[in-house]
């Protein structure tokens, strides 16, 4: 055990909760790439590898901040060195500052270590308070393997307790996420894109323009719709369009608001065309060449 630190135990372990954890994840840089995203970032911190692999944990606290230590048994090679994982959070503002795993070779951009080691410390955090107090400065039971334990069976990586656990559904939960999501002003998260409120000079869109359009009226028609336009669309509006879109191809509300834009070019097209679903109806819609990222460009 290092100096001024003390064991890892039920009762001194810094207390994380998922918006803490969710707001580390979005900002950032190392786990927002393509290659960190969606199944990896799962598997990194599925139950079944970091209940088994994490060990020797440590705790330290130098005012509001405080340093856990633990050390993580490598999935595929579980007797070699374990890998020496650090977390260092504010318990005052709840933020996590860093997690950082020091020997694997792919700590640089956010390894499935560190990731097992922030689940594994949330985990605990949302365990229910017990009379007993657990150490966690033992030996990892994944590293056992081949030494004390042979082998271990796919069913000994169940938890039981879990199995007989009733979760009751909660209908106002989804509510209460959105609500500390807005009140954290996090609204990264895909799912807060659902719920963000939509900017004033995005509201001069076409498409929104058409969704409000269709849902209050039954009956589509050409001149009401611009009539509705006229009445829905503001000076301040325009002059806020202007400002957001002065970068063009640069800026993302560009492509948004020239969606479906008629210019006298594109009116002279149209009338020579004779393609149903070609080049000018993909000018007419907004369509732009997508740009592969450098996971598909090495792929291919």
């Amino acid at each position: 055990m290092e100096e001024g630190f003390v064991k890892g135990q039920s009762d001194n372990l810094p207390k994380i909760d998922i918006y803490t954890v969710m707001e580390f994840f979005s900002t950032n840089s190392s786990y927002t790439s393509a290659e960190i995203k969606g199944v990896k970032l799962w598997k990194a911190g599925r139950e079944s590898y970091r209940e088994d692999a994490i060990g020797y944990v440590q705790v330290k606290r130098e005012g509001t901040k405080c340093i856990v230590k633990c050390r993580v048994t490598p999935e595929h090679k579980v007797k070699s060195k374990p890998y020496h994982c650090t977390l260092v959070c504010d318990e005052n503002d709840e933020t996590i500052e860093s997690v950082l795993c020091h020997d694997c070779a792919a700590k640089q951009g956010g390894c499935k270590h560190s990731v097992a080691f922030l689940i594994w410390l949330f985990k605990k955090s949302e365990e229910p308070a017990s009379t007993s107090v657990k150490c966690y400065w033992m030996k990892p039971a994944l590293s056992k393997v081949g030494s004390s334990i042979k082998f271990i069976k796919a069913k000994d990586f169940k938890n039981e307790s879990s199995a007989n656990s009733n979760i009751e559904e909660d209908p106002s939960f989804l509510n209460k996420f959105v609500n500390e999501c807005k009140r954290r002003q996090n609204n990264k998260t895909q799912l807060m894109t659902y719920f963000t409120d939509v900017r004033i000079e995005m509201k001069g869109s076409l498409h929104y323009l058409l969704c409000k359009y269709n849902s209050s009226n039954n009956i589509l028609c050409v001149k009401e719709f611009i009539e509705f336009c006229k009445h829905n669309i503001s000076e301040q509006q325009c002059i806020l369009i202007e400002k957001a879109t002065k970068d063009q191809s640069d800026s993302p509300s560009w492509f948004e608001l020239r969606y479906g834009r008629i210019t006298a070019s594109i009116a002279h097209e149209a009338s020579k065309c004779k393609t149903f679903d070609g080049v000018l109806m993909e000018k007419i819609l907004g369509s732009y060449q997508f740009r592969e990222p450098i996971a598909i460009k090495r792929g291919i």
